[in-house]
């Protein structure tokens, strides 16, 4: 499957629109529509971004699978709004939270 496809099915698997897309992504709505019927090559950077906003790896987009990659995202029962909150923070704030999470957790074995 082809980068364009892998996009959009994941897009779909997501329930997104292009629109929601790119408002998680910053890419313009624009783009992602013209990057899914093909007519634009994305570049390296709205590549990275737009597999931020899809939750899943830059390997996923391109090659369809994740060959030992980050998986994508699978949320499950947890809490969408936190997953979103999660989604925008800078790496060094995911640290941060992964740290307190496990200090919590720990406690809570104690």
């Amino acid at each position: 499957m082809a980068f364009a496809e892998n996009m959009k099915a994941r897009r779909k698997e997501l329930k997104m629109t292009q629109v929601s897309l790119s408002e998680r992504s910053g890419v313009p709505q624009s783009t992602v529509s013209a990057v899914e019927r093909g007519a634009r090559v994305p570049t390296s950077e709205t590549i990275k971004l737009l597999a931020k906003g899809l939750r899943c790896s830059v390997d996923f987009l391109l090659n369809g699978d994740n060959n030992g990659q980050e998986k994508p995202a699978d949320v499950g029962g947890l809490d969408e709004q936190l997953v979103e909150m999660l989604i925008d923070l800078p790496d060094q704030d995911v640290q941060r939270v992964k740290d307190f999470l496990a200090g919590l957790k720990a406690a809570h074995k104690e």
